[in-house]
């Protein structure tokens, strides 16, 4: 438990170092989960940093109390294993979402990372379920499929987030790239949409969007 406190508060104290606004934090009996109540048009760096910080603290802090129980090995290993998997909404989904978002359109990021989650979770059950036999771990990979299902019912709101701040305010990104329509708007680029031979930025592309 004081390994999992510590992971979300390496999430917790990186947000709060980017001004991020903080929900709710959760802690469960195999992981943790930090809400924040923030803009889904983060910088790539901030989020990044923001993910990662939560395993980097925790195995920080796992060298320095190693020594004190044997246990710990066990315990700190399948934390991690646990939580860098691709699936959401652990650790290992959000950095699946974070890169997939650099090379192809946030729609499709949303939706990939869903199709990657339910196709890992028949090898998560097989793994946990022989390799570690305890009723705790098929109750942990059960909650887990629901939590699946409850993001992948909210991949069109989160779509729809994204655009609507995308429309209300100015984001600023090195690289341009050129889309065919706003579903295919990308999450760190500026997007630029071409109709009939005009070039349209794409706030204004949004804004007949939205009319």
């Amino acid at each position: 438990m004081l390994l999992i406190i510590v992971h979300e508060l390496g999430h917790f104290f990186t947000a709060k170092y980017f001004n991020w606004e903080i929900d709710k934090i959760y802690i469960y009996p195999l992981g943790g989960l930090t809400k924040f109540k923030t803009l889904i048009n983060k910088p790539l760096k901030e989020e990044l940093l923001v993910t990662i910080m939560g395993p980097i603290f925790q195995i920080l802090f796992f060298n320095l109390i190693k020594d004190y129980d044997d246990s710990l090995y066990y315990f700190n290993n399948l934390l991690l294993i646990f939580n860098l998997l691709p699936v959401v909404p652990l650790d290992g989904g959000k950095l699946l979402n974070i890169f997939t978002s650099t090379i192809i359109s946030f729609k499709k990021t949303l939706k990939l990372g869903i199709l990657i989650s339910y196709a890992f979770y028949p090898l998560i059950i097989i793994f946990f379920v022989t390799n570690i036999n305890s009723v705790f771990m098929t109750i942990v990979t059960i909650l887990l499929i629901f939590k699946i299902i409850d993001e992948s019912k909210n991949t069109d709101y989160i779509f729809n987030k994204f655009l609507l701040e995308r429309y209300l305010r100015k984001f600023k990104y090195r690289k341009d790239i050129i889309v065919k329509k706003v579903d295919n708007y990308y999450k760190y680029k500026n997007n630029i949409i071409i109709k009939n031979k005009q070039m349209l930025s794409e706030k204004d592309a949004l804004r007949i969007y939205y009319k």
